[in-house]
C-alpha cells in the first residue's frame, strides 16, 4: 500500500528548541518564518534537497 503525505501541527512551547530537538532527528526546514513562531519541516531518511 503507498500511502501519500501526512501533516501534523504542533503547538510548542520554545520553537527554537523544538526545531533543533527534530534537527536532530533528521528534519529539515522546509518553510515558514521562525520570527513569526511557525516552520514547515520534513523527515530525510535517504535524501533531502538542499532546502
Amino acid at each position: 500500500m503507498k500511502l501519500g503525505a501526512f501533516s501534523v501541527s504542533l503547538n510548542v512551547k520554545d520553537i527554537d528548541r523544538s526545531k533543533a530537538f527534530y534537527k536532530n532527528l533528521g528534519f529539515r526546514t522546509l518553510g515558514g518564518d521562525i520570527n513569526q513562531k511557525w516552520l514547515i519541516m520534513k523527515i530525510c531518511f535517504k535524501y533531502c534537497p538542499s532546502i
